[in-house]
């Protein structure tokens, strides 16, 4: 599907650097969760991201992608042992 493969990782790609809240995630959400609903008629929102393998549709969740996305640069660079690691220590312990 276009939505989940495209459009979604273009929204993440710029997401993963942004300073985003949590309505905003949520809005994000829940214009990919309306475009699911035409297309999959009325499921819940809980059925529409639960995994398949669970009963659910499978559909990406955006909000889910960019955090994952974020976690994972933070760990990255935590890692590196350089000026980057030392500047993520301090993001994430002096706050």
């Amino acid at each position: 599907m276009v939505a989940s493969t495209v459009i979604a990782n273009r929204v993440e790609y710029g997401a993963q650097v942004s300073s985003w809240t949590q309505s905003e995630y949520d809005d994000i959400d829940m214009s990919f969760t309306k475009l699911y609903r035409k297309i999959s008629s009325s499921y819940p929102t809980a059925l529409i991201y639960q995994p398949c393998n669970l009963g659910g549709l499978g559909y990406y969740k955006v909000s889910d992608g960019i955090e994952k996305a974020k976690f994972f640069m933070v760990q990255r660079h935590l890692r590196t042992y350089s000026s980057a690691a030392k500047t993520m220590d301090t993001l994430l312990y002096n706050v």
